[in-house]
C-alpha cells in the first residue's frame, strides 16, 4: 500500500490495480492532491489533510488525472493477496526498503 501511495503521489503510475471490493480509510490534501494513510499534515505543502473513507478511490482519481489507467486485481493471480498494485511509468523507490 505504501509503495503504491508513493507512486501515485509521484505521478508514476501507468496502471493502478485495485481489488474490487476493497476499501481503505486514509487522508487527502485538497490543496495539492497528495494521498496517504494517516498523516494529519500534508508532507508536500504542510496544510491539514482531511479524512477519506476510501483512499483507494482517491488514488484511482489521481491516477486518471495524471493520465494513467485503472484495472482490477484478479483472483487466482499472484497479485490477489494484495489490495492494490501498480504498473509504473518509471522506478519509484520502495519506502519500506529505504
Amino acid at each position: 500500500m505504501e509503495w503504491c501511495l508513493l507512486a501515485v503521489n509521484e505521478h508514476g503510475v501507468e496502471v493502478l490495480l485495485v481489488e474490487g471490493s476493497a476499501r481503505q480509510p486514509g487522508r487527502v490534501c485538497d490543496t495539492c492532491g497528495w494521498v496517504g494513510l494517516d498523516e494529519p499534515e500534508c508532507p508536500v505543502d504542510g496544510r491539514a489533510t482531511r479524512a477519506t473513507a476510501d483512499v483507494l478511490d482517491d488514488m484511482a482519481r489521481a491516477v486518471i488525472v495524471a493520465g494513467g489507467r485503472l484495472g482490477d486485481v484478479r483472483r487466482g493471480t499472484d497479485l490477489d493477496r494484495h489490495t492494490v498494485a501498480a504498473l509504473l511509468r518509471f522506478p519509484v523507490p520502495n519506502p519500506v526498503l529505504t
